[in-house]
């Protein structure tokens, strides 16, 4: 898998706001650059 494929999936991905609706993770992205980073949380 290339990495654009890997890319155009996370786009898809819908996140929920702390208003309650979604935005698709891809337009984060449409109009500037972002750095994404992932935390997990062991508890």
């Amino acid at each position: 898998m290339s990495r654009r494929d890997t890319v155009a999936e996370l786009a898809d991905i819908e996140l929920e706001r702390d208003t309650g609706e979604t935005t698709p993770l891809g337009r984060l992205w449409q109009d500037q650059a972002v750095l994404l980073v992932f935390l997990r949380h062991f508890g």
